[in-house]
């Protein structure tokens, strides 16, 4: 997914991620655990 790959590649350090949906589809489709795990596995 393109906001996983944007996600990846950029330097989050110090920056606050509030994620949300703007639909009532899939809820957030799995998005939520996606970000925790990148933030866990960020390059020092």
């Amino acid at each position: 997914m393109c906001v996983y790959t944007f996600i990846e590649n950029h330097d989050w350090n110090g920056k606050t991620v509030i994620p949300f949906i703007t639909h009532e589809g899939s809820g957030m489709g799995g998005t939520d655990r996606k970000v925790l795990e990148l933030r866990n596995n960020k390059k020092e």
